[in-house]
Protein backbone atom coordinates (compact mmCIF):
# COMPACT_ATOMS: atom_id res chain seq x y z
CA UNK A 1 0.00 0.00 0.00
CA UNK A 2 1.79 3.36 -0.87
CA UNK A 3 1.64 6.05 1.75
CA UNK A 4 1.66 10.00 1.61
CA UNK A 5 5.32 11.70 2.59
CA UNK A 6 4.97 15.66 2.57
CA UNK A 7 8.54 16.70 1.84
CA UNK A 8 8.72 20.87 1.00
CA UNK A 9 5.15 21.51 1.19
CA UNK A 10 4.13 19.25 -1.72
CA UNK A 11 2.86 15.39 -1.05
CA UNK A 12 4.07 12.63 -2.26
CA UNK A 13 2.94 8.93 -2.81
CA UNK A 14 5.73 7.04 -1.74
CA UNK A 15 5.71 3.11 -3.24
CA UNK A 16 8.33 0.67 -1.11
CA UNK A 17 9.24 -2.53 -1.52
CA UNK A 18 11.77 -4.81 -1.59
CA UNK A 19 14.43 -6.23 -4.96
CA UNK A 20 17.10 -8.50 -4.09
CA UNK A 21 16.53 -8.41 -0.71
CA UNK A 22 17.22 -4.66 -0.78
CA UNK A 23 14.24 -1.65 0.47
CA UNK A 24 13.64 0.52 -2.26
CA UNK A 25 11.09 3.39 -2.83
CA UNK A 26 10.02 4.93 -5.86
CA UNK A 27 8.59 8.50 -4.97
CA UNK A 28 5.51 9.98 -7.29
CA UNK A 29 4.73 13.85 -7.20
CA UNK A 30 1.21 14.42 -6.34
CA UNK A 31 1.87 17.90 -7.54
CA UNK A 32 -0.40 19.20 -4.69
CA UNK A 33 0.09 21.27 -1.30
CA UNK A 34 -3.14 19.85 0.12
CA UNK A 35 -4.10 17.01 1.88
CA UNK A 36 -7.45 16.04 0.69
CA UNK A 37 -6.41 15.70 -3.49
CA UNK A 38 -2.97 13.96 -2.24
CA UNK A 39 -5.27 11.43 -0.75
CA UNK A 40 -7.63 11.24 -3.99
CA UNK A 41 -3.94 10.95 -6.00
CA UNK A 42 -2.69 8.55 -3.72
CA UNK A 43 -5.35 6.09 -4.64
CA UNK A 44 -4.93 6.32 -7.99
CA UNK A 45 -0.87 5.22 -7.49
CA UNK A 46 -2.21 2.39 -5.32
CA UNK A 47 -4.20 0.90 -8.48
CA UNK A 48 -0.99 0.40 -9.95
CA UNK A 49 1.43 -0.16 -7.69
CA UNK A 50 2.00 -3.64 -8.23
CA UNK A 51 3.29 -2.73 -11.98
CA UNK A 52 5.05 0.23 -10.22
CA UNK A 53 6.58 -2.17 -7.94
CA UNK A 54 7.43 -4.34 -10.92
CA UNK A 55 9.39 -1.84 -12.44
CA UNK A 56 7.17 0.21 -14.90
CA UNK A 57 6.49 3.84 -15.26
CA UNK A 58 3.28 5.68 -15.55
CA UNK A 59 2.59 9.42 -16.27
CA UNK A 60 -0.39 10.05 -14.10
CA UNK A 61 -3.17 12.46 -14.96
CA UNK A 62 -1.61 15.17 -13.06
CA UNK A 63 1.41 14.85 -14.70
CA UNK A 64 0.57 15.20 -18.20
CA UNK A 65 -1.47 17.09 -20.55
CA UNK A 66 -4.06 14.85 -21.68
CA UNK A 67 -5.46 14.41 -18.25
CA UNK A 68 -5.10 10.34 -18.37
CA UNK A 69 -2.81 7.69 -17.19
CA UNK A 70 -0.36 6.22 -19.63
CA UNK A 71 2.55 3.83 -19.32
CA UNK A 72 5.81 5.54 -20.22
CA UNK A 73 7.94 4.00 -22.92
CA UNK A 74 11.50 4.33 -23.53
CA UNK A 75 13.70 2.81 -25.86
CA UNK A 76 17.08 1.33 -25.41
CA UNK A 77 18.06 4.18 -27.90
CA UNK A 78 16.68 7.07 -25.58
CA UNK A 79 18.15 6.16 -22.78
CA UNK A 80 21.83 5.26 -24.53
CA UNK A 81 21.24 9.19 -25.75
CA UNK A 82 20.65 10.89 -22.25
CA UNK A 83 23.58 8.81 -20.53
CA UNK A 84 26.01 10.28 -22.94
CA UNK A 85 24.23 13.73 -22.81
CA UNK A 86 24.52 13.66 -18.78
CA UNK A 87 27.69 12.44 -19.50
CA UNK A 88 28.95 15.59 -21.20
CA UNK A 89 27.63 17.85 -19.44
CA UNK A 90 29.78 16.34 -16.39
CA UNK A 91 32.83 16.73 -18.42
CA UNK A 92 33.48 13.05 -18.88
CA UNK A 93 34.94 12.18 -22.61
CA UNK A 94 32.87 9.48 -24.29
CA UNK A 95 34.91 6.15 -24.50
Amino acid sequence: MASLRQMRGKWYARVQYRKNGKAKEKLIPLRTSEKKPAIRRKLEVEKYEKDIKSGLTFDFPWLNDEGLTSLKERTIGETVKDYYSTRRIEGIKES
